[in-house]
């Protein structure tokens, strides 16, 4: 990497992280009954800044990127994001729900390349802890729809939520596997596993901000969304590097 795009890699990251501190405060600063601070900024339109930083980071990468294949990958689902993002902007979260549910299809599918020989060959260790993962994912979404049972009547929004979490739960076990079998390099794979930690704990409070009347935990919920979102995107889109 030359030092000109170390350079522009760098700026793009501080600015990210400045916009997400900066939103975070907004956010939270509704804690204290701020609310006039928070509504004084279009804080909906702001935080989607960093998505499209995520994105120019993917498109900035060329060259440097882990593989031509990967990075065309990348591309590709960096723009279903920014799609998904649109869509909530312009009210439609039914739509945004599809779109993300395609971008976690996309995910599965570059995360996991590989995947099929590395469980073939991997130590019986590693496969045990994707069994304890995987039964552990299972677990966790259950627990989520029964809680989603009892604050939301409508059966639609309940086969909705529970299809879109068991996509997200399998996308998040792939980027385990990813890491623990080696399929892509040990830099990648760490910022993989972490980006998609980063985004199922995000969908987990997109999904209680939905439910929750407000109070206390849709407060919580609301205010944590872009505090994993952020990382999530930011760190996925620089697993597309080369780190050698």
């Amino acid at each position: 990497m030359t030092k000109s795009k170390r350079a522009t890699v760098a700026f793009i990251l501080i600015f990210a992280v400045s916009v997400g501190l900066f939103c975070t405060v907004l956010d939270f600063s509704r804690f204290w009954g701020a609310y006039a601070l928070y509504d004084t900024f279009p804080v909906h339109w702001i935080k989607r800044v960093n998505v499209l930083l995520a994105a120019l980071l993917v498109w900035a990468a060329g060259r440097d990127s882990y593989n031509i294949k990967d990075i065309t990958r990348m591309k590709r689902i960096f723009l279903v994001i920014c799609l998904g993002e649109a869509a909530f902007l312009l009210g439609r979260p039914d739509i945004a729900i599809g779109i993300f549910a395609v971008c976690q299809l996309l995910l599965i599918l570059r995360n996991g390349n590989g995947l099929r020989y590395g469980l073939k060959n991997a130590a019986p260790g590693q496969k045990t802890k994707l069994s304890l993962l995987g039964l552990s994912l299972l677990f966790i979404l259950y627990s989520l729809v029964s809680i989603l049972k009892a604050f939301a009547g409508s059966c639609s929004l309940q086969a909705i939520a529970m299809a879109y979490g068991l996509l997200l739960s399998i996308s998040l076990w792939i980027a385990a596997a990813n890491y623990t079998l080696g399929l892509f390099p040990a830099e990648n794979s760490i910022l993989i596993v972490t980006g998609m930690v980063c985004f199922y704990l995000c969908d987990i409070m997109v999904g209680l901000d939905g439910i929750l009347k407000p109070g206390l935990p849709w407060l919580i919920a609301s205010s944590m969304i872009w505090v994993f979102y952020t990382p999530a995107v930011i760190l996925l889109a620089l697993s597309c590097y080369r780190y050698d």
